[in-house]
């Protein structure tokens, strides 16, 4: 979505490491003007790169705050036997924390960057845990 941050979730995607192929295989090609659909302007090939930069900085931001939040500490107060509820906070604070980090580096740069973020960032989450793409940035 040209100047836009990713759609909730990444929309209906359902393999998140396949955008990354997406994006280079756009970029493969020679063009001047993108037409993604879902927003109010077509795009530039200096929008699908920087659409293709927020999607690897989101990602290793993710992957670097998955080792970084200590389940413990996220996880405090809640009952151990409710491992779902466990998971769910862990995954909050995982996404509060990356979502923080992604408004400062370009909440002036994409919109929506604040709107949609977290529910990207859990989506990011599982896919890093069970997608686990081999020769991925």
């Amino acid at each position: 979505m040209p100047g836009w941050a990713p759609y909730r979730g990444w929309g209906n995607a359902d393999y998140p490491p396949g955008m990354l192929a997406a994006h280079d295989a756009i970029l493969a090609v020679d063009f001047d003007t993108y037409v993604g659909g879902h927003v109010y302007r077509t795009g530039t090939r200096a929008d699908v790169e920087q659409s293709r930069e927020f999607f690897l900085d989101l990602w290793n931001t993710t992957a670097k705050k998955m080792g970084d939040v200590s389940f413990a500490d996220a996880t405090q107060g809640i009952e151990t036997a409710n491992a779902c509820a466990a998971q769910a906070a862990w995954m909050e604070q995982v996404s509060a924390d990356v979502t923080a980090e992604l408004v400062d580096r370009w909440g002036d740069t994409l919109a929506g960057v604040d709107t949609f973020t977290p529910a990207t960032v859990a989506a990011a989450v599982v896919s890093i845990s069970t997608d686990n793409p081999k020769r991925f940035p």
